[in-house]
């Protein structure tokens, strides 16, 4: 997908989700397109502007510290992808379960698609840490998902919210423990490295 669809896509995802979910189920959207043309570029932007941040943040470091921050811009990256693939399949898993003819896929695009809003506001919390405030606006995403619930998938109207509300547990539960992992992963990778500088 071209940068220009990209932003076409998320700006009416944002602006008129519910013309766009019935434009994305008229696409039948595969995993692969989705990762390809969605949460591959949503990664790259996350990441872009934690480089970014913290390339501003440590501009009076040492040369060498900038390592450091090209280090924590791929563990991002590699962050928001695990992300969304763990919290896509758990979500699969569940809506099945509840309406068993829709196709796995399905709940993938709605899960990546409809976590929009909180890649934003985490890129520009990347970018800006001292706007941790806006975190709030993510939640702008459970709007999405149920919005997007009704036009993707075949779940019954009267447990669209339940269903809404255990997917964001899902999303946001995925969230803390990649971050977590990937936290543990970047200090253990740092502690390393530095051992070999001092040798």
């Amino acid at each position: 997908m071209k940068l220009k669809n990209i932003f076409l896509r998320s700006q009416n995802l944002l602006i008129n989700p519910t013309s766009e979910f019935s434009v994305i189920a008229e696409e039948q959207p595969e995993q692969s397109a989705v990762t390809k043309n969605f949460t591959l570029p949503m990664s790259l932007l996350v990441a872009l502007f934690a480089l970014l941040g913290s390339a501003f943040s440590n501009i009076t470091l040492p040369i060498n510290s900038f390592l450091y921050v090209i280090i924590n811009a791929v563990i991002v990256f590699f962050m928001i992808l695990t992300h969304t693939y763990l919290s896509g399949k758990a979500i699969s898993l569940l809506g099945r379960n509840i309406s068993p003819e829709d196709r796995p896929s399905v709940y993938y695009a709605l899960s990546a698609y409809a976590q929009l809003p909180f890649f934003l506001v985490l890129a520009i919390i990347k970018l800006l840490p001292s706007l941790i405030f806006l975190i709030v606006l993510g939640f702008y995403s459970a709007l999405l998902f149920h919005t997007g619930c009704g036009s993707l998938t075949g779940i019954p109207r009267g447990k669209r919210i339940q269903f809404t509300l255990l997917s964001v547990l899902i999303m946001v539960t995925s969230f803390i423990l990649c971050s977590e992992l990937y936290t543990l992963l970047y200090a253990e990778i740092i502690e390393q490295f530095s051992t070999f500088v001092a040798y």
